[in-house]
């Protein structure tokens, strides 16, 4: 089966009107029943997505990020821990050791000495870190930023250019969703149509996203809604 290619953006300068000029506005607002001030919001909020600027990191993964933070930095600080007291122990049994590497009867350049050292001078700085770490856990904001699941690509900007048309979608009172035909499986209705509308306009060559694809960003669109109505973001 062949791998499918990520989608090529048109990536442009960020502007105030977006990457959608007029005429692609009118048309997409006649063609699916849309206020042109439905669409020129759109376009505004494509503008950073499809700009130099984008990053893949999301204001949603922030949050999950620092929700998490905190528990996972006690994990590190328990390993911090393990691993203080292996040193120490490891670096007790050393002081009672002597390896007769070859010259170190003549007193020179002993390797045990430096080895030694070396182990003395790992354990100081895990317990510096392990110190240092322990005061922030109470002092400092703490992010978690291994919500990336490496086990799957995804093209990042595809989804915050979709995750952005289904915002413009809810915002216009529909139905964030799609049909299926019972015969083919195959995903279909007016949000793929105007999900690829949108899409071609933005890609070069002209482009479309498969109904599978866009049913799988609709649950995660649906999944990220759920979570931004249960969490808040406070400062301290």
């Amino acid at each position: 089966m062949a791998k499918r290619q990520p989608l090529s953006w048109i990536i442009r300068p960020e502007s105030e009107q977006g990457p959608l000029n007029e005429k692609q506005m009118q048309k997409l607002a006649e063609d699916f029943d849309l206020s042109e001030s439905d669409i020129r919001t759109l376009s505004q909020r494509l503008a950073y997505p499809l700009s130099k600027r984008f990053v893949v990191r999301g204001v949603l993964e922030v949050i999950k990020g620092l929700a998490k933070g905190p528990a996972e930095l006690e994990k590190l600080i328990k390993e911090l821990r393990h691993a203080e007291m292996r040193l120490k122990r490891a670096a007790t049994l050393y002081s009672k050791i002597q390896v007769e590497f070859p010259g170190t009867a003549t007193g020179v350049n002993n390797p045990n000495e430096f080895y030694k050292s070396e182990l003395h001078d790992a354990l100081s700085k895990v317990q510096l870190i392990n110190k240092s770490l322990t005061q922030s856990a109470t002092k400092h904001k703490v992010y978690f930023s291994g919500y990336k699941d490496m086990r799957r690509e995804r093209d990042d900007r595809r989804s915050a250019v979709l995750g952005s048309i289904f915002d413009a979608w809810d915002a216009a009172g529909r139905n964030v969703s799609i049909s299926t035909i019972g015969s083919s499986s195959e995903r279909t209705g007016p949000l793929v149509n105007f999900t690829n509308a949108i899409v071609r306009c933005l890609t070069n060559p002209t482009a479309s996203v498969n109904g599978e694809t866009i049913w799988s960003e609709i649950k995660v669109w649906h999944s990220n809604q759920r979570y931004r109505s249960s969490v808040s973001i406070t400062d301290d």
